[in-house]
């Protein structure tokens, strides 16, 4: 299957679950697993548990996410205008996903798309100070 029908896949089942609810229900996972690792379907969970999903929203209408790991923060775009609809900044994306025909989302960009539609992300409101403040202590070893 091409990549972009596996992405509306994925999108489909996730718009499938109930808002409403703020919960999965098992047939909500038995769909989800159909559509990626258990590994990462876990892992993905064990996120929203620890509510470590945040959106962040500029003011100039940018937004993206953060994901708060055991090990390090990574930053998670969704719904780019390009044949990769989704970024992370974590080595899985890039060993993972964009070297495989078959793994289509790390586990941070599922807890994204996961907590979005549950609810349960939280938000926050940044400037560019908090930007250029957050990448340099990523990236200042």
């Amino acid at each position: 299957m091409p990549l972009w029908d596996l992405y509306n896949l994925l999108d489909a089942v996730i718009n499938s679950i109930d808002a409403d609810s703020g919960i999965l229900s098992d047939e909500d996972i038995q769909k989800l697993q159909h559509v990626t690792s258990d590994n990462t379907l876990r892992a993905a969970l064990d996120i929203i548990d620890h509510e470590s999903v945040i959106h962040l929203k500029t003011y100039w209408g940018r937004e993206y996410y953060e994901v708060h790991g055991s090990t390090s923060t990574y930053a998670i775009y969704i719904d780019l205008p390009s044949y990769m609809p989704v970024y992370c900044t974590c080595p899985a994306f890039s060993f993972s996903v964009l070297s495989s025909e078959d793994t289509i989302v790390c586990k941070h960009i599922l807890a994204v798309k996961v907590a979005l539609r549950l609810g349960r992300c939280r938000t926050r409101n940044v400037k560019e100070q908090d930007i250029a403040a957050s990448s340099f202590v990523k990236y200042e070893n």
